[in-house]
């Protein structure tokens, strides 16, 4: 064995022993020594943009050295790591290209491979193909939460909420918490199951007796099941420990709007609306307000500031906003006598979400009935 060999395996030794001890930067100076003697050392060069991913301000050059790498040597597991350095760079168009090839040279069984490659659809708005994604990395890994509970995030908000609860309650049995149960509320809360909704929420507040979420959601369940007194004492509860946070005062708004207590409700809204002028659940909450008092134009006005606040949000619109949006400006438009507007804006409604207005025959009679009669 030659000096150089010598040096060679004394540096790949060193480099091993310093990623088990989590030392990324003086791996990656170990695989520089190896690289000064074989600069073209696949291997070393492999680990050594490998471990740069895992040193502060390298991630650049991690990618950098996948990529020059890979068009000598490509391999799927080149390509996946390339595509996890560039979904850490936001690059996510780049991150799906370089999943996608991973997949190509390997018809790939990987768990993680899926997750990352269905994060970063979802991040570039290719939904369906993300939920494909999820679904693939979930049945590879059946015990894996959180594969189940974002794809059962993500089928709840592209509106296939049926198809979202059993991938959501699995998630929930495989490592339970508060916030997981509450994502299962949510998803049976907009299908009308409200009696496994409040379960699910008093589960929540159970594991977290402090969370607000657990508070709010608790009382939006039961205030739908007409049980106004006791979802009142909720909204009441949630108000104080949050200290009258906008959020907590928007939902007591909602219930007395619910039960009748106008008079109440409406400072009640304002003071959500003022204490958060960028949130669109305190502009509903003041519409719903408006609507209950017959006052078309105050509520109209409302809902378009609602609909403002939303196209602001740097994040995604759930669905199930947009439609309470469209149906809410429908039933203002009504009360205005602006029918043919108000039954196009149910039309659209329906149409991008049938599964919601099904599930609530109620509220789609109310509004029909009201367009109609109007």
């Amino acid at each position: 064995m030659s000096l150089a060999d010598a040096q060679v395996r004394l540096y790949h030794l060193a480099a091993f022993v310093f990623s088990h001890l989590r030392l990324y930067k003086a791996a990656v100076y170990a695989y520089d020594r190896v690289l000064r003697i074989q600069p073209k050392d696949p291997a070393a060069r492999f680990h050594r943009a490998w471990h740069l991913m895992e040193v502060s301000g390298r991630r650049g050059d991690a990618v950098l050295g996948f990529q020059d790498l890979l068009q000598e040597h490509p391999s799927a597991s080149g390509h996946y790591l390339l595509g996890c350095g560039l979904q850490k760079e936001s690059r996510h168009e780049e991150a799906v290209a370089a999943f996608r090839e991973s997949i190509r040279l390997e018809d790939s069984r990987s768990p993680d491979l899926f997750f990352n490659y269905a994060l970063s659809l979802e991040e570039l708005g290719r939904l369906e193909e993300a939920v494909d994604a999820y679904r693939s990395a979930a049945q590879l890994a059946p015990s894996d939460a959180d594969a189940w509970g974002n794809l059962g995030a993500l089928l709840a908000e592209i509106g296939r909420r049926r198809d979202a609860v059993p991938c959501l309650e699995r998630a929930m049995r495989l490592a339970p918490s508060a916030a997981r149960a509450l994502a299962v509320v949510a998803a049976l809360y907009e299908l009308h199951r409200l009696d496994d909704a409040e379960r699910f929420a008093r589960e929540a507040l159970a594991r977290d007796a402090r969370s607000t979420d657990a508070k709010e959601s608790l009382a939006a369940v039961v205030a739908a099941q007409d049980r106004y007194e006791e979802a009142l004492a909720i909204a009441r509860e949630a108000c104080v420990a949050t200290e009258n946070a906008p959020s907590s005062r928007a939902l007591l708004a909602f219930v007395l709007a619910d039960a009748g207590l106008l008079d109440e409700a409406l400072p009640v809204a304002r003071q959500a609306v003022d204490g958060a002028p960028d949130n669109p659940q305190a502009y509903a909450a003041l519409a719903k307000v408006y609507l209950e008092m017959k006052d078309g134009t105050s509520a109209l006005a409302s809902f378009e500031r609602m609909g403002e606040c939303l196209a602001s949000e740097a994040n995604r619109v759930a669905l199930s906003a947009r439609v309470r949006l469209l149906l809410g400006r429908g039933d203002a438009l009504s009360l205005l006598g602006r029918q043919d507007e108000a039954e196009a804006a149910f039309d659209d409604a329906l149409r991008i979400d049938p599964e919601f207005l099904g599930c609530w025959p109620d509220a789609v009679s109310r509004y029909r009935g009201r367009w109609t009669q109007g």
